[in-house]
């Protein structure tokens, strides 16, 4: 549906974050503002054939845990750098990585103090915990009316195997 016949042309070569985070204007990382990226999450669980339905947040708790203890005081170069290294070891994603040459961007914003800043993540999309529970209710033919008539009507034959 989606292929090059429908005008989509998958692109050659992307750059995906491995994370991302926060600094005040002193140097030092927001709390909790670290974002680790789901497609690096999915890439380390597929390449280790774990279930990747689950378990996002609390890797990403204990790389935050870790940044937080990484990155303390004025964050520099080398904390970041080292930093970096940790969650690719941690992941599991050293051999990936080996050939590549890392970089890191840094983007500077102002901050309006008076202003309310969206915190909606850029990275990551938080609907796989709410799909892998939907998916966990309809093995166990837990279902509702409103999502059954959703599904048969995607189908000819009624409900969608997932």
């Amino acid at each position: 549906m989606f292929g090059a016949d429908e005008g989509y042309k998958e692109p050659q070569s992307q750059i995906v974050a491995l994370y991302a985070l926060k600094l005040t204007h002193a140097g030092v990382m927001v709390a909790d503002s670290l974002v680790l990226s789901t497609a690096a999450w999915l890439l380390a669980r597929v390449r280790a054939g774990e279930d990747w339905s689950r378990s996002f947040d609390e890797t990403q708790d204990k790389v935050r845990a870790v940044a937080t203890e990484h990155l303390a005081g004025v964050v520099t170069s080398d904390k970041i750098v080292r930093l970096t290294n940790w969650i690719i070891n941690y992941l599991g994603l050293r051999d990936f990585f080996a050939e590549q040459q890392s970089f890191h961007r840094f983007r500077s914003k102002p901050i309006k103090p008076t202003q309310v800043e969206n915190d909606d993540d850029p990275l990551n999309s938080f609907i796989l915990d709410d799909l892998a529970k939907v998916a966990d209710n309809l093995e166990r033919s837990n279902s509702s009316a409103p999502l059954n008539a959703y599904l048969t009507a995607h189908t000819g034959g009624g409900r969608i195997s997932t």
